[in-house]
């Protein structure tokens, strides 16, 4: 799948103030699991030649203490604003399929 996005983020997690998946995802959580949410605006892109400029995606996780071994649980949400064939393809983006 090829995609190209431009735009801003933010997220926040169950870590102490620096999370210490920033910096790699091997390194481990400050808990047991980590649980994040990351909001992406996208101000700019596509996905395989759909435009997907000025939508917002929300993406919800649930991992291991090490983001590394796999096994997450993870929800994304799409802008309502988005036609169904953005809405495919920003899934697929960030859902990683």
């Amino acid at each position: 799948m090829s995609w190209k996005l431009e735009g801003s983020y933010i997220e926040t997690c169950s870590c102490d103030v620096v999370c210490p998946c920033t910096a790699s995802l091997d390194f481990g959580a400050t808990l047991d699991r980590c649980r994040v949410t990351l909001v992406f605006n996208v101000k700019d892109g596509e996905i395989e030649g759909t435009d997907v400029s000025g939508l917002t995606v929300a993406a919800v996780a649930d991992t291991p203490k090490v983001m590394s071994d796999g096994n997450w649980r993870l929800g994304v949400f799409i802008d309502a604003a988005a036609s169904d064939e953005q809405a495919e393809k920003l899934g697929g983006v960030f859902s990683g399929a």
